[in-house]
């Protein structure tokens, strides 16, 4: 029987999680205390960027537009959602949407409660 695993917050960084549990074979609920997924994030893409841009269109299928010089930049290097999002928008749309449709699919494997109230954790030894 495969793992399940709970991740607590809907940001980028839950979101990423969550799809790599699935991805990894392991079933995953995510619990956020929003009513609506991604409350926090703000900034992704620094390090080894190029490789996380490509993740994120093959896997996540993330639609960016071509780099764009962002003000105050010399070179192009700034990335936009497709639509004229932010990045951490855009990226956090697309995993959003992806998880959502996972837990459509697969409730067995993917679940996702939202307004969810994580007030400790309880660790069985083995």
């Amino acid at each position: 029987m495969a793992p399940r695993v709970i991740v607590v917050g809907g940001g980028l960084s839950g979101l990423s999680a969550a799809h790599t549990i699935y991805l990894a074979g392991g079933n995953v609920v995510v619990l956020d205390k929003a009513s609506f997924l991604w409350w926090k994030t703000q900034q992704v893409l620094t390090y080894k960027s190029a490789a996380a841009v490509e993740w994120l269109q093959e896997c996540i299928r993330v639609r960016f537009n071509p780099r764009i010089t962002a003000r105050g930049h010399s070179h192009p290097r700034t990335h936009r959602g497709h639509d004229a999002k932010f990045p951490g928008m855009a990226i956090t749309y697309a995993l959003m949407q992806r998880l959502e449709e996972l837990a459509e699919a697969e409730p067995e494997r993917v679940r996702i409660i939202k307004k969810a109230r994580v007030t400790g954790l309880i660790k069985e030894r083995k």
